[in-house]
């Protein structure tokens, strides 16, 4: 989802907002926003994880610690990006900050508590990133096949088709390559489906 979202920002952007005084024109910057933003969606959500397995544990300083920590290297990112990138320095020093911090945890993390499973986690996350490859590139193939989005209703268009065709070719993948979760939420919705 977030290499499909990445690859179909303009389309994202102009469904959601291409109404009123928000034209064509602002659809290329608010674009690269969100493109860069979203690189960052799995690093807001470990950092969540992380701060929840730390305060289970007692210890609040260290995600508090962590959270400063952050914000400043934030801070210091966007001043030196924004300069380059612009609007889209901003989202990716927030992306990059964020990623750095939840490596961060979860090295104080496996100290506290010890061994995390991180070999069995990085192998299933190789799986993951293989699928996401294939659905990434029949993605890029459609979205350069389709004719380009001029308004809100095409856009929506385009994210109906490419997106099914993009998750069909990632389901068709991740059992060949053996993803574990793919096949858990396919056994829970078969259970589901049974009964009823």
């Amino acid at each position: 989802v977030i290499a499909i979202g990445a690859i179909l920002s303009p389309d994202v952007i102009r469904l959601a907002y291409m109404r009123g005084r928000f034209g064509e024109e602002s659809v290329a910057p608010a674009a690269i926003a969100l493109r860069f933003y979203i690189i960052g969606v799995y690093s807001y959500g470990m950092r969540d994880i992380l701060n929840r397995a730390f305060h289970a544990c007692q210890d609040t300083r260290t995600p508090m610690l962590n959270s400063v920590v952050t914000m400043g290297l934030n801070v210091v990112l966007n001043i030196i990006l924004v300069r380059v990138m612009g609007v889209g320095g901003l989202a990716l020093a927030t992306s990059i900050s964020a990623t750095i911090g939840v490596v961060f945890l979860l090295g104080l993390l496996r100290r506290k508590i010890g061994r995390l499973g991180g070999r069995d986690t990085m192998l299933q996350l190789g799986r993951i990133a293989l699928a996401t490859v294939a659905a990434a590139g029949a993605c890029l193939l459609l979205d350069r096949v389709m004719p380009t989005a001029r308004s809100a209703a095409q856009s929506l268009g385009r994210l109906v088709v490419i997106t099914g065709a993009s998750v069909i070719v990632y389901m068709g993948c991740a059992p060949l390559l053996r993803v574990r979760q793919v096949a858990s939420v396919r056994q829970m919705l078969l259970s589901r489906v049974r009964r009823g």
